[in-house]
């Protein structure tokens, strides 16, 4: 049954199943009649300026006003099949059902749980204290408070009678005592007393262990590389329900994102060398949480080669070694370039000069009128072969010297060379002017110089050519020699070991390169050196 008073004072009375009735004269009479079925379960009534609101608990709220039933489609916006509680805030009508709780707009339900931050569930009741406070009972929840900035729960472990709550089944009265009723008893709340304040838990470590060994708990605690599993036992301080306590732990460079455990114990192993902190809050339900987290930092030392002394000391000893080994080479290559150029010099001094006087001495006597036309023959091959000597030892000082090591010095060399071989015929060289200023070792520049000597003596001997053109280009990371000639030319397949091409294909495979040959009779000949340069 529910009552409401109309301005004449007269009591208005909602029957549950019976209707609505006016008391009139110490008699109930009909106060509205419905055109319809009228709505059933009447479970309140309250009376405003807009009217009399009409509270079903099966076919939700209607508003009756001038003789007019008003179906407020609490049930139909809100997709809830049963209507719990009704109440008036002196601006707005309020409602909630099995879904959560709402004010009435205009013609609009507005769910109100997102604005308050309070969870929807299924609330049995709303009222506001005497201070303007909100409170919802649900039968999940518990008792839920509202003061304008936060959201606070009373459920038994604070001493309320568990149970699931009635419907409409509260009362705030004029002392600011809150009265709920449940399934199994009443509960009275003296709203003037009550800390509503949810105090948060308090975390504290009880225990660090290094293997099963207790640690003293510290500021700068630090462990060697291999004493790397630790133990972290903690507890959560909450008098309100202390079973209800859980928790969330990180461990830093570990830990990707917080982890939740029920049991106030964490251990890790393996740990590898750094600096880490280890943070744990105590949790209690879904809103409150330590306002401090326990903090514990520590190192795990890295071994003693992985240290900044012993790699610095690594560092040191491998730059000393390298650098005895580069000293060590620079030494040799200095003192084989000296011995090179002490060579080139006795060669040059010595052998060349004794070739110089076996020459002179040979043409001396070659003049001699006594002498038989067989004898002079053979003197002047003797000279002849001294001058061919002198020439070649020319060849071998200049490739022995160190000062000679380049490709500038190289080229110069074969311009030189040319100019001589090709002597009374028209002839060209052209070098690449991209072509860098590499220096060469003494291998390659003998080998390259030879095969191209031998070329320009092939062409003055056999090919009567009146004009050669010499090119040199780099193609990395090769060096190319092409030599073309408009002479006889002969066919390349039946070329023999004569004109030293065996020789010159040998020292091209030296150079890690080829050499190729192209000739036609009447058409000359080109031949194409492809050399790697080291």
């Amino acid at each position: 049954m529910s009552v409401a008073t109309l301005e004449t004072n007269e009591l208005i009375v909602g029957c549950y199943w019976n209707g609505i009735y006016a008391y009139r004269d110490d008699t109930l009479e009909p106060y509205i009649f419905f055109e319809s079925t009228p709505p059933s379960a009447i479970a309140g009534l309250i009376k405003t300026e807009d009217g009399l609101w009409i509270h079903s608990h099966f076919d939700g709220l209607f508003l009756y006003r001038n003789g007019e039933v008003i179906d407020k489609d609490l049930l139909e916006q809100t997709g809830s099949h049963q209507m719990n509680h009704m109440n008036f805030d002196g601006e707005r009508i309020w409602a909630t059902t099995e879904k959560s709780f709402y004010y009435l707009e205009g013609d609009t339900w507005v769910d109100a749980s997102e604005a308050y931050g309070i969870p929807q569930d299924n609330y049995s009741f709303i009222d506001w204290d005497h201070t303007g406070n909100l409170w919802l009972g649900s039968s999940q929840s518990g008792l839920v408070h509202h003061d304008g900035e936060q959201v606070w729960f009373l459920n038994p472990a604070d001493g309320l009678i568990g149970g699931s709550m009635n419907h409409a089944s509260a009362l705030i009265d004029w002392q600011n005592h809150l009265w709920v009723g449940t399934n199994n008893g009443v509960n009275r709340i003296d709203l003037n007393r009550v800390d509503m304040r949810n105090h948060p838990p308090v975390i504290e470590f009880q225990r660090l262990q290094l293997f099963d060994d207790d640690v003293a708990i510290g500021p700068d605690l630090r462990f060697k590389h291999n004493e790397n599993y630790l133990k972290f036992d903690f507890t959560g301080i909450y008098l309100r329900d202390p079973a209800g306590i859980s928790y969330r732990y990180k461990l830093d460079q570990i830990d990707i994102d917080w982890q939740t455990s029920d049991i106030g114990s964490v251990q890790y192993t393996s740990i590898p060398p750094g600096r880490y902190r280890f943070e744990v809050e105590a949790v209690y339900g879904d809103h409150l949480r330590s306002e401090q987290a326990a903090i514990i930092d520590f190192e795990i030392l890295p071994p003693f080669w992985q240290t900044w002394w012993f790699i610095l000391i690594c560092l040191a000893a491998i730059s000393l070694i390298l650098y005895g080994i580069h000293s060590y080479r620079v030494s040799q290559i200095l003192r084989i370039e000296k011995m090179r150029m002490q060579i080139a010099g006795d060669l040059h001094d010595e052998v060349g000069s004794n070739l110089s006087s076996i020459s002179l001495l040979a043409e001396m006597v070659n003049r001699s009128e006594s002498l038989s036309p067989g004898e002079k023959k053979r003197i002047e091959r003797m000279r002849t072969a001294s001058l061919k000597t002198m020439d070649a030892m020319s060849d071998i000082v200049w490739a022995i010297n160190p000062d000679n090591d380049s490709l500038d010095e190289l080229i110069l060399k074969m311009k030189e060379v040319a100019n001589i071989l090709l002597e009374g015929v028209e002839h060209s060289f052209e070098v690449d002017e991209n072509l860098e200023k590499n220096r060469v070792d003494l291998l390659f520049k003998r080998d390259f110089f030879l095969v191209f000597k031998e070329a320009l003596n092939n062409i003055r001997k056999h090919s009567g050519a009146s004009s050669v053109r010499i090119v040199i280009r780099k193609k990395h990371p090769y060096i190319l020699l092409q030599i073309s000639d408009n002479g006889n030319g002969f066919e390349a397949g039946n070329s023999s070991n004569g004109l030293g091409l065996k020789s010159m294909k040998q020292r091209a495979e030296k150079l890690n390169g080829s050499l190729e040959l192209k000739s036609e009779p009447g058409k000359g000949t080109e031949i194409l050196l492809k050399a790697k340069l080291t």
